[in-house]
């Protein structure tokens, strides 16, 4: 057995949002005191190889491969101390402004160089750029199945099926799948990095690492010339604006902010974002250009999903843009029959391939994209970036040869050129880019925008028919288990409390809930306090969980580390219960208290709930 995980060296997640800088004439943030770590899920990745090598008695290797240049010999040197058997680095000068499909081309390039593999790992996305896209256009590059965001990892003893627990939307699904095979791998208690032993370290010192370069692989040219650009890079301003309620009495001030909080959560109707969010998700320009937008429309019980509302929503924006008609694409059973949905909602046509099975494989919906593509004047391809999009998008992309640019949040037009803005480095920073040509894949977050009105309108149904080239796979779900019939729906959820590792243990998270009761919302938590088992994976929220748009979000012994705001970033009141005065939190809350959970939060459930029974 053959595994290769790979691996990208990065700043520190860790380091403070406010201490972030970026330099542009180097196209790179400043490092200043801040560590390069291997990324986030990317060590995760890692852990979960050598564990594979651990169970296989002997019968299997690891071997890490990085893209950089001798810098990043770090990274493969930390591999090794965890007892990966052999490192590679790929470099050449001029792959360092490679995009993501360029990135996955030199990768398959260099694991057939080294005789190939029968798994690849990698991290569901990287720590900086936090693309979600390199896995799975690895594994077109190879021609094997991608089975992302996976976690506990078994290989069968005949080396030829693996099995492991895949996270998506709404839970869980168990799979199994035959090899060779790429997964791309999320964090989760089973598959935290372990520290190397001393002994190992200095063993790795020691250890070669093989070099590739432009030579060796023979890379297409073709595949490596950039289908994006950056415009710019831009670090919003960090500036304090949080209320401190006064805690010279504790018990006082809880009232106090019991007051404030229950009004918020109370008050304040939900529809439309706020005035600043709409001006930052609204397109500019409207030099009229005709074509269609396409958006893949995601169905349950053939109606389309929240996601596939939201992305009605952005196609809408995008296309009053261009002057352009928003073609929905369905794939799914009695996709049809759903058509009058997404019509009602903004779609001008749909385009529908119904299929028997239900839930549609990922090759028959990149098979109904292509056709849609062909039949249609499309300028721009929109997908949702839930788990779903994460892996079809790249796929459409790579098969088609067009632009992709992930984890969108808002887009303008302006002078006839479309661009579109995404958060990198956990939310630190915003990049602005551009295709490098039409059509478009776009996958956009979610939460970012609300789904339009239900509307009569007037619109036109096209059978896509069984599209040729449509791939069923070979991942087969064996069990799926629905997070959200045990748990309310964070992405749903107008008020949120969610806790932190400040909390202490899982004891303090049912003090949490009842809290979330007076205000009537739901429960949430950051990674740390679900690694640890306080709450399941399903409540995790953040830049590795989930992304929430509550009213109210209440960050009990958070600190605010930066994949944690990226969770949060839409929030529209954050309220922050922290005994660190100097918290990042702090920095994104709009009003706080500095005192202890235990004597704050009792009191504010109490308050709430006679302001509840009050009826104020």
């Amino acid at each position: 057995m053959r595994i290769v995980v790979c691996l990208k060296q990065v700043l520190d997640p860790e380091i403070p949002t406010r201490d972030f800088r970026w330099d542009p004439t180097t196209g790179r943030p400043i490092q200043g005191a801040a560590r390069l770590v291997i990324g986030t899920f990317d060590d995760c990745a890692l852990e979960v190889a050598i564990q594979l090598k651990e169970a296989s008695g002997g019968g299997a290797t690891v071997t890490a491969i990085t893209l950089g240049d001798a810098s990043a010999d770090d990274a493969l040197r930390k591999a090794m101390s965890r007892t990966a058997d052999a490192a590679v680095r790929v470099w050449d000068a001029s792959w360092s402004d490679l995009d993501a499909p360029g990135v996955a081309h030199i990768l398959a390039r260099a694991i057939q160089a080294i005789g190939g593999a029968d798994l690849v790992l990698c991290g569901r996305q990287s720590s900086d750029w936090e693309r979600s896209s390199v896995g799975p256009l690895l594994a077109e590059e190879l021609g094997w199945p991608c089975v992302s965001v996976a976690a506990r990892l078994e290989i069968d003893r005949g080396g030829q099926q693996a099995r492991c627990c895949r996270a998506v939307d709404d839970g869980f699904d168990d799979v199994v799948f035959a090899l060779p095979a790429t997964v791309t791998i999320t964090n989760d208690a089973s598959n935290v990095p372990r520290i190397a032993r001393v002994r190992d370290v200095m063993v790795a010192a020691r250890k070669p690492i093989r070099v590739l370069g432009a030579a060796d692989l023979q890379p297409s040219a073709q595949r490596l010339t950039p289908r994006t650009q950056i415009d710019d890079v831009s670090v919003p301003v960090q500036t304090a604006r949080c209320e401190l309620i006064p805690n010279e009495d504790v018990a006082e001030g809880a009232r106090r902010l019991a007051e404030r909080v229950f009004a918020t959560a109370i008050g304040r109707p939900s529809g439309e974002p706020e005035a600043d969010t709409a001006a930052r998700i609204a397109a500019t320009g409207s030099d009229a250009a005709g074509g269609d937008v396409l958006v893949y429309t995601p169905l349950v019980d053939a109606a389309p999903t929240r996601a596939a509302l939201e992305m009605l929503a952005a196609g809408h924006e995008v296309a009053a843009a261009l002057g352009a008609r928003v073609s929905a694409i369905a794939v799914g059973r009695r996709a049809r029959s759903a058509a009058s949905h997404q019509i009602a909602r903004g779609a001008d046509r749909v385009l529908a391939t119904d299929d028997p099975e239900g839930q549609p494989p990922n090759g028959l919906i990149v098979a109904a994209m292509r056709e849609a593509l062909r039949v249609s004047d499309a300028r721009v391809v929109i997908f949702s970036a839930d788990a779903q999009g994460r892996d079809v998008a790249p796929a459409v992309a790579w098969h088609t040869g067009v632009p992709l640019i992930t984890e969108t949040v808002s887009f303008a037009h302006v002078d006839g050129r479309l661009t579109w803005t995404r958060p990198i480095y956990g939310g630190k920073a915003l990049a602005r880019m551009r295709g490098l040509g039409v059509p478009q894949v776009v996958t956009a977050r979610l939460r970012v925008r609300n789904p339009r009105p239900e509307s009569p309108r007037d619109g036109e149904i096209v059978s896509l028919g069984q599209p040729a080239g449509a791939s069923p796979g070979n991942i087969q779900v064996v069990e799926r288990t629905h997070e959200s019939a045990r748990h309310a729906r964070l992405e749903d959820a107008r008020v949120i409390v969610a806790g932190g590792r400040g909390v202490g243990g899982a004891d303090g998270f049912s003090l949490l809930r009842e809290l979330a009761d007076a205000l009537g919302g739901a429960v949430g938590a950051t990674r740390a306090a679900c690694d640890l088992g306080w709450c399941p994976p399903a409540l995790q929220i953040g830049q590795t969980g989930k992304a929430v748009a509550p009213d109210l979000y209440v960050a009990v012994g958070i600190s605010g580390a930066s994949q944690h705001l990226a969770g949060i970033a839409n929030a529209r009141s954050v309220v922050a219960i922290n005994t660190d005065a100097q918290a990042p939190i702090f920095w994104r809350a709009n009003l706080g208290i500095v005192a202890d959970w235990r004597a704050v939060v009792p009191v504010l459930t109490r308050e709430c709930r006679l302001l509840r029974d009050r009826g104020a």
